[in-house]
């Protein structure tokens, strides 16, 4: 992850000195095309010199023709794209480990279990041993209230670059009315949590990697007969042309956005593909000339107007559903303002499974007791480098050391639990939608868990939250031109409140594994009062709609910290009517 320090330190050697707005493109730059600093730098002097540009002209409209003409043309050349560091990738393993697993095939332990774990046993322990029934037992014994909590195996070692951070406690984004908050002398509430449309949530596990094409294909074109319909009442739309009949007039036709290679879309490789119902299931190339507004990207449902001559449909407008008023608060049994947290992992730095940073929430948990603390995975990446040393079997670590230590450690602050699994979790299965955890027993109302992507009430408040990073997947597919939101990251949440859609991306990137039979889990129906993103882009709180979205980013960043966020939700800003955004009060990006 690159730094706002690095990057300054970087470009200041060639005398280009970043304005803000600059500097948070440039960022955003880095992230979406795997570069680093000295990399970004290299290139944006390389094309400044072959462009006859002084090394202080840089602005974001010069940065646009930049990313246009240098760093997209480079990406395409690429043989292989370069996987994000948010996609699943499994841990690399030695040759002797390869070995060990190939001649073990028939057992499927050991593509689970860590290194310690397969050469202790060759088989699965049914029964656990001795040493294993005292570490139970204890955890159960333990004090309640005044308990050190401690995460980390006993092999682990602190991490040195984390303990020497000096930026620990600082605000780095503050949105709405913070004056007269206090967010530790206040009265807790207590608060229910309950999934918004029950048959709509996603409980239970389900067998995946059987669904059939013609399962799918049916999933999807039924997708695309639904929001043409929505489309069709909000434009006053009589009926939609089909894509197969040459016209000479202008009419209207709907249908999903597709590219016409396994490349990157752009203006000139639009496709639209249309239902079965009204085009046959068939596809146009859509040339986008005299569109002087759009903002694609490949799964968007959309109608277009424009001429039919046959082989292309000559489109002059795009239309996208325009999201609905944001939901009404429903009555609260909260008395006052209710305070929820928010944190996404990873929750160790990727040199220790000394787990400090997840420590320190727990610290400032236990001094400002918020009534809610939202979790998001991974909890333990697939992708950490230690991963492997653990002494321990990976789900039994995340439910003994992880879960069982939260619990007792926040005991007294009475603060309630809402942990979300990620596709990265290694203990856990990597399909979206992703089914939440399983308690293996019983843990009290303090903790709840939920699937990926998720709808939930707090106390009445309705929160929308994935773990799955779609803000970064939108932002390497999408594009636009003279789009009538002109901040990009607004634009991409508004799209997905648009397509009512948690990943409304289409095919999805690699790795992500949909299962599209369950692929109506991840609906968005109604617009929600606070959305949550969790992202590897830089974190952000925004207003998209009335809708307060917001992207915590990670609570530990390589081998720093990273950040989370605090919202105070005022129960006095409740507003009746149905038009009315249920705002809340505060909302910060603290730094851990």
């Amino acid at each position: 992850m690159v730094g706002d320090d690095e990057l300054i330190e970087e470009f200041s050697m060639f005398d280009v000195n970043l304005s803000t707005k600059c500097k948070e493109k440039v960022l955003e730059l880095c992230e979406i095309y795997g570069k680093d600093a000295s990399s970004m730098v290299s290139e944006w002097i390389a094309f400044s010199h072959s462009n006859k540009m002084e090394n202080t002209a840089m602005t974001i409209e010069n940065l646009a023709v930049f990313e246009n003409q240098k760093l997209l043309k480079n990406s395409k050349k690429a043989k292989t794209p370069k996987t994000p560091a948010n996609k699943q990738t499994k841990p690399q393993y030695g040759s002797a480990n390869r070995r060990q697993i190939s001649e073990a095939g028939d057992d499927l332990l050991d593509a689970y279990a860590s290194p310690a774990v397969k050469s202790s046993a060759k088989k699965r322990q049914l029964t656990p041993d001795q040493n294993q029934a005292s570490k139970r037992l204890t955890a159960q014994n333990r004090s309640a209230v005044h308990h050190s909590p401690s995460f980390s195996p006993a092999s682990a070692t602190p991490s040195a670059k984390y303990s020497l951070r000096t930026n620990a406690g600082e605000v780095a984004i503050t949105h709405g009315n913070v004056g007269p908050v206090d967010w530790i002398k206040r009265l807790p509430q207590k608060c229910s949590i309950t999934p918004y449309q029950p048959d709509h949530h996603l409980e239970n596990k389900f067998k995946y990697m059987f669904q059939k094409l013609v399962d799918k294909a049916y999933v999807l074109n039924d997708h695309i007969d639904e929001m043409a319909e929505l489309i069709k009442k909000q434009y006053n739309i009589e009926e939609f042309a089909s894509l197969t009949q040459a016209t000479q007039e202008t009419v209207t036709v709907v249908g999903r956005v597709c590219c016409d290679s396994d490349g990157r879309l752009n203006a000139k490789s639009v496709l639209l593909e249309g239902s079965r119902e009204t085009s046959g299931g068939k596809t146009i190339p859509i040339d986008m000339t005299n569109v002087t507004s759009y903002s694609l990207f490949p799964g968007q449902i959309v109608a277009m107007e424009g001429i039919n001559n046959g082989k292309t449909f000559m489109a002059s407008k795009v239309m996208d559903l325009i999201p609905s008023p944001v939901t009404a608060r429903e009555s609260s049994d909260a008395t006052g303002p209710v305070y929820v947290m928010v944190a996404s992992g990873p929750f160790t730095t990727n040199d220790s499974f000394s787990f400090e940073p997840l420590m320190d929430l727990v610290s400032l948990i236990i001094k400002e007791k918020p009534d809610v603390c939202i979790l998001t995975g991974p909890f333990l990446d697939v992708s950490h480098e230690e991963l492997q040393k653990l002494d321990i079997e990976y789900t039994e670590f995340f439910h003994e050391k992880l879960i069982k230590e939260l619990l007792a450690s926040t005991q007294g602050s009475n603060t309630k639990f809402i942990l979300i699994p990620s596709q990265r979790d290694v203990h856990h299965e990597n399909i979206y939608p992703q089914p939440p955890f399983v308690a293996k027993e019983q843990l009290g109302d303090r903790i709840t868990f939920m699937p990926d992507p998720c709808l939930f009430t707090v106390s009445g408040t309705v929160f929308a939250v994935t773990s799955t990073d779609i803000v970064k997947h939108l932002s390497g597919e999408e594009i636009s031109s003279s789009p009538t939101v002109s901040d990009r990251m607004t634009r991409l949440l508004q799209h997905l409140l648009s397509q009512q859609s948690f990943y409304p991306l289409c095919p999805p990137v690699r790795g992500l594994n949909v299962e599209y039979e369950q692929w109506s889990h991840s609906n968005i129906p109604l617009t929600p009062n606070i959305m949550v993103t969790p992202s590897e882009l830089r974190y952000f709180v925004k207003d998209v709609n009335s809708c307060l979205a917001i992207n915590p980013w990670s609570l530990a960043k390589g081998h720093l910290g990273g950040t989370f966020a605090k919202i105070m939700i005022n129960k006095e800003m409740t507003k009746n009517s149905s038009n009315m955004a249920y705002k809340p009060i505060a909302a910060q990006i603290v730094r851990i």
